[in-house]
C-alpha cells in the first residue's frame, strides 16, 4: 500500500460548521471521501475514489489521488483555495 504524503495538501470546507480540513495524503483523501463528503455528489467523485484504491493498490502514482480528489472537491464547491 503506497501512501505518502502529497506534494501540498488539499484544504475542504466540510460540515455543517463549516470546518476546513487539510488532507495530506491518500489515505485521508478517501476517508474522506467515503465517510465526511457532502451529498450530490458527481462524476468526479467516483473517478476520485477509483484514483484513491488505485494508489494504495500501488497501482499508481499519489499525485494521480490528489488530483482527483482536487477535482472532486471543486466539483461540490468545498475546495478552499490558498496562495502557493
Amino acid at each position: 500500500m503506497e501512501d505518502e504524503p502529497f506534494d501540498l495538501p488539499v484544504f475542504v470546507q466540510l460540515g455543517a460548521i463549516n470546518e476546513i480540513r487539510s488532507v495530506s495524503s491518500t489515505q485521508e483523501a478517501a476517508e474522506c471521501l467515503l465517510f465526511r463528503w457532502p451529498r450530490g455528489t458527481g462524476p468526479k467523485f467516483a473517478t476520485a475514489i477509483e484514483a484513491c484504491l488505485a494508489v494504495l493498490r500501488g497501482a499508481e502514482e499519489t499525485f494521480h489521488a490528489r488530483s482527483a480528489f482536487e477535482e472532486a472537491a471543486k466539483e461540490v464547491g468545498i475546495l478552499v483555495v490558498t496562495k502557493r
